[in-house]
This record gives C-alpha cells, sequence and structure tokens, in this order.
C-alpha cells in the first residue's frame, strides 16, 4: 500500500473543511497563469495525442492480438482484441493506457493461452507499461497477481515496485542507485562491441517506441549516450538517449509526415457547471472521468515555483476534485504530475513525481482510500502541446487524474 510519507503536505488547514496546505504567496506556480484562460482560447490544433494506428502497435506491444477499433475518437478510444485464448473489450486513454478491460470470452481460432514468463521476465504486457513509463533494466521477483513485483530503474535510481495487474504502482522504494556504466556488459573490455551496440540500439528502440516515438534512427554515440532522432505526436526531435533508453533531452526540429488517418482531432472536455460536479451521490467511472477533466481543463493546480508545496490557490480545485473521487468509490485514480521541457531530465521526473504524490497526499487526508490512489511522474515525457512556446509549455506543466476500473 503507498503510504506518502516521502512527501508530507506540511502547514495549516483552509477554511473548507479540508486538510489542504497554505503556504503563503509564491514567486511563482505549477503554471504561471492564475486563471485558466477560456476554453475557447486554448490552441487546441497544438494537442499531442496518440492517433488510432499508434494506439494499435502499443496494444501488440504488450500481447494483445486480432485487434479492431471498435470507437476511433478522442478523449477514450474502444477497442475489442485478444490476449491469450481471451477476448476482451478494452477502454484505452489517450496514451495507449488501458483503463478498464471487461471478457467478451473466448478468442476465435486456435489461439492459446501465454506460456508462463520465465524467471525474471514477467508479463509482457506489465513489462511494456513499465516501458512506456520511461523504467528500465526492469526485473521481475514475483509475478503473479494481485500484487505484482518487480525491481527496476529510472533515472538514476533503482526502484522496487509493487503493482496490480495493470502495472499500476501501488508502492515504490527506493533501494540503491543505476548507473549508466552497469548496464553495459563489456566483458571486460574498453569498447562495447558491434554486437553489444546492436543489442542496446534494439533496446532503446523498444523503449522508446512504448512511449510513443516512432520513425526512429541513430544518428551518432557518446560514451553511454546515443544521438537519435524520432517522431511524436507530428513532430520530429532530437534526443540525446542514455543507454537504458532514458531521454536526457529533447529538442523539436521540425515536423513529421503523418498519415491522414494518424491526425487525432482533440475536443474540448465536456462542460459541467459546478453544482453538479458537487452533488452527492454515486456516478459511472466514465462520469467521475467526464468531471475530472473539466475540472483539471478550467483550472489547474498550482505548486511553489520548483517546489511539491501546493499553493492556497487551489483551495478549491482540490476540494471539488476530492469531492469527485467521493462519487465513484470502487475506481482507482492514477494521479499523473507532467513538466514542461525545461530543466533536466532527471530534475523534472523527480519534480513532476513529487506533485503526484502531493495531491494524492491531499486526497489520502480528506477520506479518499490510499489503495484507491496511483500517483506518478511522467517528467517531460507526455506532453499535450510541443514545447515551443510560453503558453505552449504552460498546457504542459500540469496535473492529470486518469479513473480505472475492472
Amino acid at each position: 500500500m503507498p503510504t506518502f510519507r516521502r512527501l508530507p503536505l506540511a502547514g495549516a488547514a483552509v477554511s473548507l473543511g479540508l486538510a489542504l496546505t497554505i503556504l503563503g504567496p509564491a514567486a511563482d506556480a505549477f503554471s504561471p497563469m492564475q486563471r485558466a484562460a477560456p476554453p475557447s482560447a486554448r490552441p487546441l490544433a497544438e494537442l499531442v495525442d496518440y492517433s488510432p494506428r499508434r494506439v494499435v502497435e502499443i496494444l501488440k506491444s504488450r500481447g494483445y492480438g486480432g485487434i479492431v477499433m471498435t470507437d476511433r475518437t478522442l478523449p477514450g478510444y474502444q477497442a475489442e482484441a485478444c490476449l491469450g485464448s481471451e477476448k476482451f473489450l478494452l477502454r484505452i486513454n489517450r496514451w495507449g493506457d488501458i483503463v478498464n478491460r471487461q471478457s467478451l470470452g473466448r478468442c476465435g481460432g486456435t489461439a492459446a493461452a501465454p506460456p508462463p514468463p520465465s524467471p525474471g521476465e514477467g508479463p509482457l504486457e506489465i513489462r511494456s507499461v513499465l516501458e512506456s513509463r520511461g523504467f528500465s533494466e526492469i526485473h521481475f521477483l514475483d509475478a503473479k497477481p494481485p500484487a505484482v513485483i518487480a525491481q527496476a530503474c529510472r533515472g538514476r535510481d533503482k526502484l522496487r515496485l509493487v503493482m496490480n495487474r495493470f502495472g499500476d504502482i501501488r508502492d515504490r522504494q527506493v533501494i540503491g542507485r543505476c548507473s549508466d556504466e552497469d548496464s553495459f556488459d563489456t566483458g571486460g573490455s574498453a569498447q562495447p562491441s558491434e554486437g553489444q551496440l546492436s543489442t542496446q540500439r534494439q533496446r532503446i528502440k523498444s523503449i522508446l517506441n512504448a512511449q510513443g516515438y516512432d520513425d526512429i534512427e541513430f544518428s551518432g554515440r557518446h560514451l553511454f549516450r546515443f544521438d537519435v532522432t524520432a517522431c511524436r505526436g507530428g513532430n520530429r526531435y532530437q534526443l540525446v538517449v542514455g543507454i537504458r533508453g532514458t531521454v536526457r533531452r529533447s529538442t523539436i526540429v521540425g515536423p513529421c509526415e503523418q498519415p491522414a488517418d494518424d491526425v487525432v482531432a482533440t475536443p474540448p472536455p465536456k462542460r459541467y457547471e459546478r453544482a453538479e460536479i458537487r452533488r452527492r451521490e454515486r456516478v459511472r467511472p466514465e462520469v467521475c472521468q467526464e468531471y475530472f477533466d473539466w475540472l483539471l481543463y478550467e483550472r489547474t493546480v498550482l505548486f511553489d515555483v520548483g517546489s511539491a508545496r501546493i499553493r492556497s490557490d487551489s483551495a478549491e480545485l482540490l476540494a471539488d476534485l476530492a469531492i469527485v473521487a467521493n462519487r465513484c468509490p470502487d475506481t482507482s485514480l492514477e494521479i499523473s504530475g507532467h513538466t514542461d521541457s525545461d530543466g533536466t531530465d532527471e530534475s523534472n521526473q523527480r519534480l513532476s513525481e513529487e506533485r503526484a504524490y502531493a495531491v494524492a497526499g491531499f486526497l489520502a487526508k480528506n477520506g479518499i482510500g490510499r489503495d484507491r490512489l496511483f500517483p506518478i511522474g511522467f517528467g517531460e515525457e507526455r506532453p499535450v502541446a510541443p514545447n515551443t512556446s510560453s503558453a505552449s509549455k504552460q498546457q504542459n506543466r500540469r496535473i492529470e487524474f486518469s479513473v480505472r476500473w475492472e
């Protein structure tokens, strides 16, 4: 179970009947804008989402086959697919994450159940989910749900992870440090062989693919680093990638050509009145997701500059988020932190994690079960707009909620 004790909120409570931390005025915030722009002012054409084609590729990388997209419109896709000999109805968010899976029975043909994973390998589905979230050097200690346990590297930290069967992280603990040098077994020689380099490139390509990059080309190599060009969301990126697949630096260098069916128009979320959101009766998980989407589109969780301290400006928004969480009590909530591309990959990753944990800690203090909360940081890996202007960077500095249920 997550304890969130690593990132406690400190301070006094405000007068909303909620244990929100007041930290006083700050020089800056998570998003510089104090008040969100009206929905009509948002540059929707800039938003970056995975296309249906890309979602199919992600599902294939996770072991699914016979995939038929039954709803190809955002904000959430729907598909039917086989995993082994079982057929599922999948609900998928815009990043390719499965938020709900319902059995439809057996698959036709001669599909067979997947073989049990080799020791340390773990389920392909969970391994791919971890890779899509920036983890590498993944080794499973216990691959049997409901509590799947693994150790993995992210940035320079070696972590012990406890997950559910979808790869959502219930608990994480730093157990050591990872170094790029440890990832290359050169057999005692000063330089890796061409075969070792080829294996390393394939591994990096697999990790980048899981994170939504395609058209990947290696253009150079330094000691424990690779220069890579790749496409994602219609943009071509120049990447500096560590040998564990960690993106150290990313720069947009131009557009990528996309097939016509890859162009995804992202509608603004459905608008809801505050009185409707603040009712107390239960609602379906899909409605909770719509409430969260609207609340976090209309307003932004604000933090002190460069920190995970929530500003008092966000008291009303957090109160509304807690109300919505209570209206769908049988769901899990992934709370994700995101940053723009300013700063180092490692600092952005850590900051996004700390902010996600801060929001989860607030909800836990206000009656939301800790076993429902899955805080995670994505750093700069999931932009909703190109990091090419102050306005678009502002959109990328955000907190998102994803409702999951079984």
